[in-house]
């Protein structure tokens, strides 16, 4: 799970999208970890995108989270770290739900990314409920 702020997943949205228009090969975002990770074990180092011709591979690597893939599929892949500004806690998007043909490698690891700004608001009902993950990790935005 990739936690954070509306204004801080932009940032690292943006971030993203200047590193693919760029002729560098790999990016590091450091992930803050601060605080409790509770209820999973760690928080995870960071975030490691590298581009190739290949299909979208999200994975674990030496305590990051790793996103692998041709540049088409990591933009797509980087979009879904944007939310409108009225996002509330809990607010959620799953990249690997796309559609698009040629997207995805069957071995990649379902991210969830996430507002969280502990702030007072409230999670959506249905929210609540969606507490399971694939992983003991998650890697929180500064």
């Amino acid at each position: 799970m990739i936690t954070g702020t509306v204004a801080g997943l932009k940032v690292i949205c943006s971030r993203l999208a200047e590193f693919l228009a760029s002729s560098e090969s790999e990016c590091f975002v450091s992930a803050n970890t601060s605080g409790s990770p509770a209820p999973y074990a760690s928080f995870l180092e960071g975030l490691r995108i590298q581009k190739s011709v290949e299909p979208l591979c999200v994975s674990l690597n030496a305590g990051s989270l790793t996103a692998r893939g041709s540049k088409e599929n990591l933009a797509v892949w980087c979009s879904y770290f944007s939310f409108p500004e009225s996002s509330i806690n809990g607010d959620h998007h799953h990249p690997e739900n796309n559609d698009r043909t040629g997207y995805l490698e069957y071995c990649t690891i379902r991210a969830i990314i996430e507002i969280q700004d502990n702030s007072p608001y409230p999670k959506r009902p249905y929210q609540q409920l969606n507490q399971t993950l694939p992983t003991s990790r998650r890697l929180k935005a500064r």
